[in-house]
């Protein structure tokens, strides 16, 4: 726990300078004040008076206390805190609140019968998952045997199996490689409803990533850019394949400021290319090599926090790479070993502070907390009951 910081009195007078003592620790009930008992508190500021933070980072707060003759006190440790709801924003620690669920909450401080208030907005990006079957939407947040929000199932939706996941534009582009078909609803549908438009292929799709106007498609032998407002038997705007782009067994994709990642199994690789690229064009460059430790790599993402995450599928393990690594370079963190549950798997996302991993072999989703304590831990949260095949955060 981090030590309490000295605190400083700043007394108002009519000397333009303002004098500075240090304060005593928290009074208790038998203890004197921390200023002349004449002085009695008018009130708590608690600042900021209202912020918006975005889960699952945490928002620092200040309480002063406001005396009779105008001084201030720092009491921000000493303080005792409520949230009017927990679920969503819990009650300060060390003058930290920490983001927990969507919503709005009013945190409350008090010190010595005075109390102050401020309100968190917490957002929380959604959670897309693909399953067999199906398209839900959840909280990001979710945890356990969590109900979607929506969900889309049933005949109608001529899900064959979903293999890929992403948003753009509000509309989810969902990748189906027994119908060799991309399926686009709106975010809005829920439900046993039919696609609004399909994009039928002549390959068989793995993967899906979404940037500007464009859809890519990973499959085994390469990468399909498809028009995002596309229909039918559309023709790719741009293909990358052939022997020259070292994609080979399987193509995970994900796109970067103006960068095509794409991984590939049986290469053990990663391959970044211009999202400009077409033909059968070596990439831009290439991560691969003992040091990178890429045994059987079959999912990626790439982070707000500039985190490229492979995730590893026979290794049962996740790593974190700079996007601009190239050459034999070894990852800068790596989950793995039996706390991690990561048994075979599959797909990964990233958001800010954390990596979303989908392991279909347990049906779960590992929520894992990106930072310096890289290794054999367990996830901060976990997502059950889920037949997960994809992911994606919007």
């Amino acid at each position: 726990m981090r030590a309490a910081p000295l605190l400083g009195l700043a007394l108002a007078c009519n000397s333009p300078h303002a004098t500075t003592i240090d304060a005593p620790p928290a009074p208790t009930a038998d203890a004197y004040l921390p200023i002349d008992a004449t002085n009695a508190i008018t009130g708590l500021s608690v600042s900021p008076s209202s912020a918006t933070i975005s889960w699952p980072l945490s928002q620092p707060l200040q309480v002063l206390a406001i005396y009779s003759d105008d001084a201030q006190l720092d009491v921000t440790p000493f303080a005792t805190y409520t949230s009017s709801a927990p679920e969503i924003a819990g009650a300060p620690t060390q003058g930290l609140i920490d983001a927990v669920g969507p919503g709005r909450a009013t945190i409350t401080a008090s010190y010595l019968g005075a109390t102050g208030t401020m309100t968190a907005t917490i957002v929380v990006p959604t959670l897309a998952v693909a399953t067999s079957n199906a398209v839900e939407l959840f909280d990001a947040s979710a945890i356990g045997s969590a109900t979607p929000r929506s969900s889309i199932s049933g005949p109608s939706t001529t899900i064959g199996h979903a293999c890929g996941i992403a948003e753009l534009g509000g509309e989810l582009f969902v990748a189906d490689d027994v119908a060799d078909a991309i399926d686009v609803w709106s975010i809005a549908d829920s439900g046993d409803v039919a696609p609004e438009r399909t994009i039928t292929t002549s390959f068989t799709p793995v993967s899906i990533a979404a940037a500007g106007s464009a859809i890519y498609v990973g499959a085994s032998d390469g990468v399909r850019v498809f028009a995002a407002n596309a229909s039918g038997s559309a023709t790719p705007l741009q293909t990358i394949a052939g022997s020259a782009t070292t994609i080979s067994g399987g193509a995970g994709v994900a796109v970067y400021q103006g960068e095509l990642y794409v991984v590939s199994s049986t290469t053990s690789s990663v391959a970044v290319f211009p999202l400009a690229s077409s033909g059968n064009i070596a990439p831009k460059r290439v991560i691969a090599g003992p040091s990178a430790g890429l045994a059987n790599p079959i999912g990626i993402a790439v982070g707000q926090g500039l985190e490229l995450v492979t995730v590893d599928q026979v290794a049962g393990q996740v790593q974190a790479f700079v996007p601009t690594g190239s050459g034999d370079v070894a990852p800068f963190g790596n989950f793995s070993g039996d706390q991690t549950d990561l048994v075979s798997p599959t797909s990964v996302a990233v958001d800010q502070t954390i990596i979303l991993v989908g392991t279909p072999s347990t049906q779960s989703i590992e929520v894992l907390a990106i930072s310096n304590d890289f290794g054999d831990f367990p996830p901060v949260e976990t997502i059950t009951g889920i037949d997960v095949q994809a992911l994606a955060l919007f």
